[in-house]
């Protein structure tokens, strides 16, 4: 069972999570598919080969490979669905959303107001202790069901009433702005970011961006959920163009919603703000201009002057480690800096700390004060998982770019880095697999000694999407390869 898919997610599981899968399978099955049963309990005397585990479940019956393979597979489903509600229970946003969803399904009006308000209270205390992206589509989840809570009840203020910040003369259509407003936050986190090392995160097919933001407005304009005006009307026009022709328009929007040319509400400019950035975002990857960098450090000021990115008051971490990044594209590590220091004091007190400390390293890493870097970063640890993967390869990197002939040294810190990810189950897949990559490539950047094998890894890597630091390891290959 040693090459089975079976065996090794049996490996990798922890002796509880071995223990708990044996009672799932056993609760779940009750007295049906004994021989799959009696498999997942020859699992207890790992590693077994196939034919000794046939044995046990068939004694005396000659072996059928194709008949084990089949049991295999049957258990390596079940497994799976083990893995998925052990990392289901891990998630207490998605938990809180699908209870919700139950109540409402059910008719348990009263348990899901107590249980809404709880969730929602709970959940916005949360807010740091859990990337961003993912706070902000938790609420989002929960906005809607409570949309369809309030739609349902839309005459009944018996129910309305319970709700929080709930008023009587409060219309259904507050309640959907409330969960567009949540939807814009979420798709802002998700999309609209600069990686950890500086590239741009955002919508890699613009037309994305238009189709999502003209539907999504267009949909609010139809329904008479937001009344007509000027900004409405602006947003489409500039939608409907074209592209290529879009940009000034952009610029000219960003500064008449600046100056008070065109009167927005408070509560929308977080919505302009997100098109903008998108927009510059995007061109700054297509073209790179300096200029780019400047608009796009110019919006986050503006939202930060106009709080309307200060969330209770603090400034969101993203936008710190943005106007940062920014900052150190255009090589302006004096205003880095500045940043750094300047804003660290409106950040929320339970991620302050951490988010200014990897801050300042990537700072130092970029300005190429590696010896600094490594004793800065020596002996810290980090709450937060992103940062805690983001400080080891950084690690990693100062320590190459210092000792690259210690190859015996760095390969085992790879190996030692990879062995944590693949046991951390509160790492996203898409970040887990990102970091992975990386280690990957630079294993076989470290390994590689003549032009061919340069040669091979720079257009395995050219051809990889999901890479962190792709831009770093594509410089050090042909930085190796100069040397040849």
């Amino acid at each position: 069972m040693t090459e089975r898919k079976a065996g090794k997610i049996w490996k990798s599981l922890s002796k509880e999570e071995k223990v708990r899968f044996l009672r799932f399978l056993s609760a779940e099955l009750g007295d049906k598919q004994l021989f799959l049963q009696k498999l997942a309990n020859t699992l207890k005397h790992y590693p077994m080969e196939d034919q000794d585990v046939w044995e046990v479940l068939y004694p005396g019956v000659s072996y059928d490979d194709s008949r084990l393979r089949k049991l295999s597979a049957d258990l390596v489903r079940w497994m799976e669905e083990f893995l998925a509600i052990e990392m289901f229970r891990k998630e207490e946003g998605t938990k809180g959303v699908y209870l919700l969803r139950y109540y409402q399904e059910r008719g348990y009006d009263d348990e899901f107001i107590k249980a809404y308000n709880k969730k929602e209270k709970v959940w916005e205390k949360s807010l740091g202790d859990h990337p961003l992206a993912e706070h902000f589509h938790i609420k989002y989840l929960m906005e809607l069901e409570k949309q369809n809570f309030v739609t349902k009840h839309h005459f009944n203020f018996q129910y309305l009433k319970g709700l929080k910040n709930y008023h009587k003369d409060t219309t259904v259509n507050t309640y959907l702005l409330d969960s567009v407003k949540a939807f814009v936050e979420y798709w802002l986190m998700e999309t609209i970011s600069l990686g950890m090392d500086g590239t741009i995160l955002s919508l890699q097919n613009p037309k994305a961006e238009i189709s999502l933001f003209q539907g999504l407005l267009q949909d609010l304009k139809e329904r008479e959920i937001l009344t007509e005006s000027v900004h409405i009307n602006t947003y489409l026009s500039l939608f409907k163009s074209e592209l290529e022709e879009a940009d000034e328009k952009y610029q000219q929007i960003f500064e008449d919603v600046r100056s008070g040319v065109i009167n927005i509400p408070s509560d929308d400019k977080q919505n302009i703000f997100a098109i903008l950035f998108n927009r510059f975002a995007v061109l700054l990857a297509q073209k790179g201009s300096k200029e780019y960098v400047d608009i796009l450090i110019d919006l986050i000021m503006w939202g930060i002057e106009d709080t309307f990115l200060l969330i209770d008051g603090y400034l969101n971490v993203t936008y710190y480690r943005n106007m940062i990044n920014l900052a150190i594209r255009n090589g302006d590590f004096e205003k880095a800096h500045q940043f750094l220091e300047n804003y660290k004091s409106q950040l929320h007190p339970i991620e302050k700390e951490e988010a200014y400390t990897m801050a300042k390293a990537v700072i130092l890493g970029s300005e190429g004060n590696n010896r600094e870097l490594i004793n800065f970063l020596m002996n810290k640890r980090f709450k937060n998982i992103r940062y805690e993967i983001d400080a080891r390869t950084r690690l990693l990197r100062a320590n190459f770019e210092i000792n690259p002939e210690e190859e015996i040294w760095i390969i085992s810190q790879i190996n030692t880095f990879q062995k944590y990810l693949r046991t951390k189950t509160s790492i996203s897949e898409t970040l887990k697999r990102q970091s992975l990559n990386f280690l990957r490539f630079f294993k076989l950047l470290v390994k590689s000694n003549n032009s061919k094998q340069y040669e091979k890894v720079m257009v395995l890597l050219q051809n990889s999407q999901t890479v962190l630091h792709k831009k770093w390891l594509l410089d050090q290959l042909k930085s190796k390869m100069g040397r040849e």
